[in-house]
């Protein structure tokens, strides 16, 4: 797994391996950096799920001004860890070993663009939108993406609104708008 954009272009990550995985495909991370590029540059760029950190370091390469990786799982932020030092940008990447939903709620940050791949099979993910929109963490005008299988649908109401959606084979980018 590589960069694909940015100053960081072609460096190579350290990546997760196993069953459980299923980090983001080049396809895809490309796909939501070409949409999100008018809006990068300066961003806070929040990585939810974030494995070995791959979306939110695409960040830091196209200039996000910071990115936070949230991760539950002790060796995701080993690696993640590995890979902010390799490519060193420790300085610009803040790292938290918690679940994804408790961060939400208890954080006192607002983002510019909040990523999330959450495991296909999390019960309760379809309600990821709305707890985003609940904890008030999404600056006004700014993105969730919601990277999900093609067969659930991410709900959410007045304050997210749904103004793209892109299919690629069983997996699904779902780009929602704070109003």
């Amino acid at each position: 797994m590589q960069i694909i954009g940015g100053k960081y272009k072609g460096r190579k990550l350290i990546f997760l391996d196993g069953k459980q995985i299923r980090p983001t495909s080049s396809k895809v991370r490309g796909a939501v950096f070409n949409m999100m590029a008018p809006y990068i540059d300066g961003a806070l760029f929040l990585d939810g799920f974030a494995g070995s950190g791959a979306m939110g370091i695409e960040a830091l390469s196209r200039g996000a001004q910071s990115s936070f990786f949230v991760d539950s799982e002790a060796r995701s932020i080993e690696i993640l860890g590995k890979n902010l030092k390799k490519l060193s940008v420790k300085t610009q990447g803040f790292v938290f070993r918690e679940n994804f939903f408790n961060f939400i709620k208890k954080t006192e940050l607002k983002f510019d663009i909040i990523f999330t791949d959450p495991p296909y099979a999390m019960q309760g993910f379809d309600k990821l939108a709305l707890l985003v929109a609940d904890a008030d963490v999404l600056q006004r005008g700014g993105f969730l993406i919601i990277e999900h299988d093609c067969l659930v649908v991410p709900q959410s109401d007045s304050r997210l609104e749904l103004i793209k959606q892109k299919k690629y084979a069983d997996t699904v980018i779902s780009v929602f708008e704070r109003t």
